[in-house]
């Protein structure tokens, strides 16, 4: 995801992020919330130069090809970056319950746990390698 995607907690999100709209002859402006960081726990990921936020744990799937992004609402968290900041309460939610999200929470939290009949198996081969090495080097 590289060192452009951060979660800023200074006063300067508000000024970078801010877009400006008219509405009824009057000039209205909509920010990133520094709150949406800790309503989320699925880690809001803010991207400096895109100006754009995703979600960090699809975007780690989907980067490292074990996640699929299912619609376009998903992708907006895992490729092409969100920024309506006026639906951001509500999208942010419909994200954490969708299936994309579910399931590449799913996938990173399955290729941290490793079962330790898998780490028996791998050490038993190795073991048994070694053996094999040392009966057919020392005949």
């Amino acid at each position: 995801m590289g060192s452009e995607i951060s979660q800023p907690t200074d006063s300067d999100l508000l000024q970078m992020t801010e877009k400006s709209y008219r509405s009824g002859g009057t000039i209205r402006k909509r920010y990133f919330l520094e709150s949406w960081f800790k309503q989320f726990p699925w880690r809001i990921h803010f991207c400096k130069s895109r100006m754009m936020v995703f979600c960090y744990y699809c975007k780690r799937s989907h980067d490292s090809n074990v996640g699929l992004v299912s619609s376009k609402a998903d992708a907006a968290f895992v490729t092409t970056g969100f920024s309506n900041w006026k639906k951001g309460m509500e999208n942010f939610k419909d994200h954490e319950s969708s299936s994309t999200h579910k399931n590449s929470l799913a996938a990173i939290i399955a290729s941290r746990n490793v079962s330790v009949g898998n780490l028996m198996q791998q050490s038993l081969q190795k073991e048994h390698k070694c053996n094999e090495e040392r009966f057919f080097t020392s005949n």
